[in-house]
């Protein structure tokens, strides 16, 4: 999801990892990307990536990328 130069993604955790924490591959607009999950981390949590996101119309900066995480059972 965009919201103007800002990215927004959706990433499936595990429980585990969420309570753990640990590196987890997120793919973004150019690349795999390795970031790490805060031990305690819960749903709705966001984890921002500054200049991932959309190019900025009007100079060469870009947005963020926005990583709202999800526990899932598996």
């Amino acid at each position: 999801k965009r919201k103007k130069s800002d990215v927004y993604a959706e990433t499936l955790i595990s429980p585990e990892l969420a309570e753990k924490g640990g590196a987890l591959d997120v793919e973004t607009l150019d690349a795999v990307k390795t970031i790490e999950v805060e031990e305690g981390t819960l749903t709705g949590e966001e984890l921002r990536l500054p200049g991932e996101g959309a190019a900025i119309l009007w100079g060469k900066k870009r947005g963020d990328f926005i990583v709202k995480f999800a526990i899932v059972d598996k």
